[in-house]
């Protein structure tokens, strides 16, 4: 008598690794679209800018703009790091005027972006995990 086995595995590991990259692109995009809603519109440029770079196991959800962070995490005496300057200073606007600040709130829109969406990205990758182990 004899025995013959053919593995799955293989097939298996590929299609997990496939789902999980599938999520990941998902989950990231939704993170993006979340952190450009929350972002302050002014000129709209922070809102455009959101962009998701993906890598062989992660993606990135963020912005090139240099005063995304600050909008993100604040300045000052808001700076939520606690970090941020401690006395008051001035600056000139582009119109000339002069102001004084204390710093600016931080906005979160990523952070927050993200906690808004937790749930639907935790109820995204169970279902992308049911569809690979066919249940």
């Amino acid at each position: 008598m004899s025995v013959t086995y053919h593995s799955s595995f293989a097939r298996a590991e590929e299609a997990i690794r496939s789902a999980g990259k599938s999520w990941t692109a998902a989950a990231a995009e939704k993170v993006r679209r979340a952190a450009a809603e929350r972002s302050p519109v002014d000129t709209g440029a922070l809102r455009a800018s959101w962009r998701v770079k993906k890598g062989e196991k992660q993606a990135r959800v963020g912005s090139a703009l240099p005063y995304a962070i600050y909008q993100e995490k604040g300045t000052g005496l808001y700076a939520l790091s606690g970090g941020g300057r401690k006395t008051p200073w001035v600056y000139r606007d582009e119109a000339g005027a002069w102001h004084t600040t204390r710093g600016s709130q931080p906005r979160r829109m990523l952070e927050r972006g993200y906690e808004r969406e937790k749930t639907a990205l935790r109820r995204l990758l169970e279902n992308t995990l049911k569809e690979v182990i066919g249940r």
